[in-house]
C-alpha cells in the first residue's frame, strides 16, 4: 500500500531535512546518518545496515555494520546466521525493495524458525522491517530495523516513511553508481571492518586507519595534529567499545582482521 496522506505535515518537514541530509552526505556514511535521522519518524531498538556490489554478475553483501547490535551476533549472523535467515531469499530476489518481515513470511515460520531461536531472540529482536536500496533493477545496501519482544510491529504508516527514505536512497546511490557499487574502492579496510557495532568517532577511525598504515605510535599524536593526552582519550575510548585491553591487542586485532581480509 501506497498511502502518502499517513504521513503528517510536521513527519514531511523531518524527511525533507533528512532527504537534504541524504544529498549532502558523503556515500560512505550515508547509512548510519540515515538511520540517526530515521529515529526522529520510526521509533526501533535495533538496526542494520550492508552494502551491494556484483562480482561476476553474482549479488554480493559486504560491510555489515550497526549501532546497537552486538559485535559478536554481527559477526555470527555474516558467519553463519545469513543462510538460515528466513529473508535472506527475499532480500536476494530481483524486485526487492522497502517490506515487513510479517507481511513476507507467516509467523508460524518465522517464530518456530532457527534464525529466530538462535540469533533473534538472544539479543530481543521480534519485528522486522526494512529496506533493499535499488533502483533500475541494481541493488546498492540493506537497511533493516528492528522492535523487542512486547512492542508493536512496525505499522502501515512506519512502512510508508520508509517508502519515501527507500527513494531518496535509491536516487541517491543510482546517480554516483548507474551500474552499481565498484568492486574496488569501497571495500572496507581492517579498520573498518573491525569498527562493525563499535560506534566509533571519525576521529577514532582515522586513529584506526594510521595502525592500519603502520604509522608509530610515538608519531601518531603528530600525524593526527592533536596532543598526546587528546591521543590517550582516543584511544581508551577504542578500547572500551571494541574489547581491547592494551595498543598491542589492538595492533594484533587490526593485523588478524588484514589477513583475513
Amino acid at each position: 500500500m501506497n498511502d502518502l496522506s499517513l504521513i503528517t505535515k510536521e513527519e514531511w518537514v523531518i524527511l525533507e531535512d533528512l532527504n537534504l541530509d541524504i544529498y549532502d552526505t558523503p556515500i560512505t556514511q550515508i547509512l548510519p546518518r540515515t538511520l540517526e535521522k530515521c529515529r526522529a519518524l520510526i521509533d526501533y531498538s535495533h538496526s542494520l545496515t550492508y552494502l551491494i556490489r556484483y562480482e561476476n554478475g553474482q549479488q554480493t553483501s559486504f560491510q555489515y555494520e550497526s549501532p546497537d547490535i552486538p559485535q559478536q551476533y554481527l559477526r555470527l549472523y555474516v558467519e553463519k546466521f545469513i543462510m538460515t535467515d528466513y529473508i535472506n531469499w527475499y532480500t536476494r530476489s530481483p524486485k526487492t525493495s522497502v517490506f515487513r518481515e510479517s507481511d513476507i513470511v507467516p509467523d508460524s515460520i518465522r517464530l518456530n524458525s532457527e534464525f529466530m531461536a538462535d540469533w533473534m531472540m538472544p539479543i530481543g529482536l521480534y519485528h522486522g522491517s526494512g529496506m533493499i536500496v535499488s533502483r533500475s533493477g541494481i541493488k546498492y545496501a540493506g537497511l533493516f530495523l528492528y522492535r523487542n519482544e512486547g512492542e508493536p510491529n512496525f505499522s502501515d504508516r512506519d512502512m510508508q516513511i520508509l517508502r519515501v527514505i527507500h527513494e531518496r536512497l535509491s536516487h541517491k546511490f543510482h546517480n554516483h553508481f548507474p551500474s552499481g557499487l565498484p568492486t574496488e574502492g569501497l571495500n572496507p579496510s581492517s579498520a573498518n571492518i573491525i569498527t562493525i557495532d563499535a560506534r566509533l568517532t571519525a576521529r577514532e577511525k582515522e586513529i584506526l586507519s594510521c595502525i592500519d598504515s603502520g604509522i608509530l605510535r610515538s608519531h601518531m599524536a603528530e600525524h593526527l595534529c592533536i596532543t598526546e593526552n587528546t591521543l590517550n582519550k582516543h584511544l581508551a575510548n577504542i578500547y572500551r567499545k571494541l574489547g581491547v585491553n592494551s595498543f598491542e591487542h589492538l595492533i594484533q586485532i587490526i593485523k588478524a582482521r588484514s589477513t583475513d581480509a
